[in-house]
């Protein structure tokens, strides 16, 4: 279980953990590289024996060779990144501020990004793993340090997102090693699909970059440097020198913003466009500020000053309570101003000349500081974009890939064509220098803004806009650890001001004494309102909150109707493109008839209940499009694998409606007319089965299996005398509905003493339940019940009530008709004809929700002496309505006191059409199973195995169950139908279960034609 921790680790130093050992490292061993090893992988410095990143691939000159070299790095250094871990509790710890998700996300996300972004341009048809690729896809954007809503999540384990990544690795090799357009990349530019992979390669590069930053700010004990990592800089070891810092000034000039589209190399969305701004003459520090100058700041108290803070960031420094910069490490007492630096994985004694690394607060909070010490009346601040512009250098991009990787062996073959401290050279800042690019990214006074003539790329719709809100802060120039396109010329990043990167800044300053110089700011406000989630329960503030609130749950006229349409469009489109689906669902696969191996739901599931509202949209496309599509389809015109019922429109509505009218309908003097309704259709059905409607009684459940447990109760309470089961039996076949035994369980009954009796012609065998009985009695057992089953669900077989209703009289027994399948036959001629004798069994369980097309959750069950529902049971119920003098309480005679209103939905759609449309569904499959039957039968390679009395068949293969299983794959690859198999008498057998209403002759004689030429 992870621990969610608030305070940052680096606050003062502590010892290591010895219990924090390698766990990861033995368990994975040189396996854990799913690519390259590091040693074995391009971009290997063979001079200092570490792995560092190669420059930024050239779009117009790069080969096959150098796509595969750039990729394989990119994927290694990650890898080796992350290997740092020692724990499984590391991957799943959330960072101190809780702002971020942990950092297993961050190791699976690239390769869920990588396949997305392939699959959209075209370059990979299917998903591989669809659970991991929803929870890995989206990362996390706070509004603000203290937006802590996200909700605890399971997240996968190492183990599965190894493998994932292993898969995905693969599979990008092949595409590069075979695909034919990269016989010459010259052209493949952002209107190629190839614009995917370089998109893949420069956002895994990012989040390099990002995952090292929450890595130091987990534990340090959590952490180890992994062989093959990159030194820190060689100026670690002169801790206390100092760099003197000065002021440059440049003139005013016209400065144009924009990336060029033809330039080569790779680029995100917002870099394109054009802004021209004319800047006024300024000045700015020759170097970016040090830990030096930054610890006068701290180590004055000024740090602390509420007055040098804007209101932003005085909100931030008084919430997390800081006194220093995040990854500065007290190891003094408190007070005494001794700090120690944490880097990714060590803590060293404080490099005075290095960048310091703040957020964008503290850099604000500094240059106000400054001055005011500096007593000038010059306003200093930080650089803005357009400042940043003009002092870079005009040079050709240094990091950009100028010879073929294969001639980089060494960390001269770098150094020669670039001295900047970016493209992981080190895994530290440096001193400073006057260089602009590298060792820490620069904070920004813009606000990050789409330049003129910006467009979406279509790979990444959402790379950019959602941070075009005025809440992200530019930061340009890369740091030591930015690679490829990050440490380039063109680009152009953001983070939320609160928000931690390797980033330090220089100050600046318009020489005319104005605090601006060409920034471009999206937020025009001067005062701060600070971000929030709306949340209903900030209402409960003051005495006498609760006698005035807004109650989200009274939706407005216009909110509901909202609701209804958007409700409305999600229903009608899922059953218009019904037809086009696979009855079997997405996860489904023939080959094993069961879910695909190693399924997961794509879903992210949170421990907590949701603390704030989401759109009710995206909400529906989740349930529609998200998660609908991986189940069976029961009402689609192919599905004829098991006893289920399509379902029907009218009932949909009906639903609806129950659940807005919303009655308790336990108690009759509660809601009298509509449980009169339910009554209605009570009485529908003991009519049917032949029941006297005064002496009888049923009601609603969920389905036969509640029915059943019902039913055995009530016959054992009538049939047994006294509370000692041990010898109480009864009789069922063994064909019988597995819900029958595990009734029996739940009662307290021994599985052992539920008889079940063998079959004859698929039938129980009555003269084997005779002798049974007989055995039984002799034996001292006392019998008192017999299930029949009406309607197997194998071969849907009725067993014989003629036969069994004399040898139940004969010994007192109670009949239970199992008909949740069969029963609704009646509503036939050949139904009645086989039903005989239902009228004399005591209960009889059925499934509107089967035979009669009602939705799943509506059974019933009828009793032919409704005295038998009532149990006498010790209970002080005057909290209780009234019970009616000539009505039934559902209450009394349930399980249930509250329950679902099911009656209308059985009441309005019989009512709406009239019964025939349903019985003509029956009549309809009771004709074409006996058609089909006959079909088959003429196949030579074929066998019909049971034949349909009612609507289910059964056949199987001549040669045997290899074959038959072949076929029903084969058949339910095919999708037209989708069949299931069960065994009987020791063989596979392939069932036809034939029940829904779209279901017709056309789709089962194409079927037909198709499994005679399978066969």
């Amino acid at each position: 279980m992870s621990v969610t921790i608030t305070r940052n680790p680096n606050l003062s130093k502590a010892g290591k953990h010895p219990e924090f050992e390698h766990l990861l490292k033995k368990e994975f061993g040189d396996s854990w590289w799913t690519g390259l090893a590091p040693e074995k992988c391009p971009g290997f410095d063979q001079e200092r024996n570490c792995l560092v990143a190669l420059p930024l691939l050239n779009l117009k000159t790069a080969t096959r060779e150098d796509i595969l070299a750039y990729f394989n790095n990119s994927w290694t250094l990650t890898e080796l990144l992350f290997q740092s871990l020692k724990v499984e509790e590391a991957y799943i710890r959330p960072p101190y501020h809780a702002l971020r998700h942990p950092l297993i996300f961050y190791y699976g996300h690239p390769a869920v990004l990588y396949l997305n972004k392939l699959r959209i341009a075209g370059l990979q048809k299917d998903a591989v793993n669809i659970y991991l690729e929803k929870v890995l896809e989206t990362g996390v954007d706070e509004m603000s340090w203290d937006d802590m809503s996200k909700n605890e999540m399971a997240w996968p384990k190492v183990a599965a997102v190894h493998a994932y990544r292993k898969t995905v690795y693969d599979i990008i090799v092949n595409l590069i090693k075979t695909h034919p357009d990269l016989n010459t990349i010259g052209s493949l530019n952002q209107d190629s699909p190839w614009w995917s992979l370089w998109m893949g390669i420069e956002h895994e590069k990012i989040h390099f970059e990002t995952s090292s930053v929450l890595m130091r700010e987990l534990p340090i004990e959590y952490l180890e440097t992994p062989r093959f990592w990159a030194p820190l800089h060689p100026s670690k070891n002169s801790p206390h020198a100092m760099t003197e810092n000065s002021w440059v000034k440049k003139s005013g000039e016209r400065v144009n913003i924009g990336k060029p589209q033809d330039t080569e190399s790779y680029g995100w969305d917002n870099e394109y466009g054009n802004r021209t701004v004319e800047i006024k003459d300024f000045e700015y520090t020759k170097n970016q500020i040090t830990n030096g100058e930054y610890f006068d700041f701290v180590s004055s108290g000024a740090y602390i000053n509420d007055k040098y803070w804007a209101p932003e960031g005085l909100q931030w420094r008084k919430f997390r309570n800081t006194k220093r910069p995040t990854f500065w490490v007290g190891v003094g007492p408190e007070g005494t101003h001794q700090y120690e630096l944490r880097t990714i994985f060590e803590i060293i004694p404080m490099p005075m000349s290095w960048p310091v690394e703040v957020n964008y607060h503290e850099a604000i909070a500094y240059c106000n500081w400054k001055t005011e010490s500096d007593k000038t009346k010059l306003k200093y601040r930080l650089l803005t974009e357009a400042e940043f512009v003009a002092i870079k250098p005009k040079v050709k991009d240094p990091v950009l890939q100028k010879q073929p990787y294969k001639n980089y062996k060494g960390f001269s073959d770098y150094q020669n064509e670039y001295k900047e401290n970016f493209n992981f050279l080190w895994s530290s800042p440096k001193e400073v220098g006057d260089e602009l690019f590298g060792n820490t990214w620069h904070w920004l006074m813009d606000q990050f803004n789409p330049l003129p003539g910006f467009e979406v790329n279509s790979l990444y719709d959402d790379f950019s806009t959602p941070c075009f809100d005025g809440k992200h802060q530019m930061i340009r120039g890369g740091s030591f650890i930015s690679c490829g396109h990050e440490a380039s010329h063109w680009a152009r990043f953001h983070f939320r001001p609160h928000f931690y990167q390797h980033s330090g800044f220089r100050m600046a300053a318009t020489l005319d004494g104005s605090a601006d110089n060409g920034a471009t700011f999206l937020l025009k406000e001067k005062e701060y309102v600070h971000p929030r989630r709306t949340n209903v329960l900030d209402q409960m503030v003051g005495h006498e909150w609760w006698k005035k609130i807004e109650q989200p749950l009274e939706m407005s006229d216009a909110e509901m109707k909202s609701i209804f349409e958007q409700t409305e469009t999600q229903v009608l489109k899922y059953l218009q493109d019904m037809p086009s689906k696979s009855p079997m669902g997405d996860a489904h696969d023939p080959a094993v008839n069961g879910l695909k191996k190693d399924f997961s739901v794509p879903y992210h599931a949170t421990k907590n209940f949701p603390a704030h509202p989401e759109s009710y949209q995206n909400l529906m496309k989740t349930v529609f499009e998200d998660m609908a599509r991986y189940s069976q389809i029961p009402g689609h015109p192919g599905f004829a694998a098991y006893v289920a019922g399509a379902g029907n429109f009218i009932s949909n509505t009906a639903q609806l409606i129950a659940q807005t009218l919303n009655p308790f309908s336990g108690h009759y003097m509660m809601a009298p007319g509509l449980v009169t309704l339910e009554m209605e259709v009570i009485k529908w059905f003991q009519t049917m089965i032949g029941y006297d409607e005064i002496s009888s009684q049923g009601f609603l459940t969920t389905g036969s299996s509640v029915a059943t447990l019902s039913a055995l109760a009530m016959a054992r309470k009538e049939k047994i005398t006294g509370f000692d089961y041990s010898k109480v039996t009864a009789y069922t076949s063994s064909d019988s509905h597995h819900c029958i035994a595990k009734a029996w369980v739940m009662l307290g009954l021994k599985k052992e003493n539920l008889r079940q009796i063998p079959l004859k012609n698929y039938k129980m065998d009555n003269k084997l339940l005779s002798e049974k009985i007989e055995e039984d009695v002799a034996r001292g057992f006392k019998p008192f019940l017999v299930v029949a089953t009406l309607g197997s669900t194998k071969t849907g077989c009725v067993d014989s009530l003629e036969e069994i209703l004399p040898i139940a009289k004969k010994h007192n027994l109670w009949v239970h008709a199992d008909g949740a399948y069969g029963a609704l036959f009646m509503l036939t001629e050949k139904g009645r004809s086989l039903l005989k004798g239902i009228e004399e069994t005591d209960s009889v369980a059925l499934d509107p929700h089967k035979a009669l097309s009602i939705p799943y959750g509506t059974g019933c069950l009828l009793v032919k002496n409704k005295d038998h529902m009532l149990f006498d049971y010790l209970s002080d119920d005057s909290y209780m309505p009234p019970r009616p003098v000539d009505q039934v309480d559902y209450a009394d005679i349930t399980p249930e006191l509250s329950r679902d209103f099911r009656g209308l939905r059985v009441w309005l759609p019989l009512k709406t059409l009239g019964v025939g449309p349903f019985q003509l569904n029956l009549e309809e499959k009771l004709k074409l199973a006996e058609w089909l039957s006959a079909e088959i039968a003429k196949i030579p390679d074929l066998v019909v195995v049971s034949k349909p009395e009612l609507s289910i068949l059964t056949f199987a293969h001549k040669k045997g169950d290899a074959e038959t299983k072949k076929l029903m794959e084969n058949i339910n690859n095919k999708g037209t139908l989708f069949l299931s198999s069960c065994t009987i008498d020791g063989k596979l057998a392939i069932r036809f279960c034939l029940l829904g209403f779209r279901l017709h002759y056309d789709r089962l004689e194409k079927a037909l034609n198709e499994i005679k030429t399978m066969v």
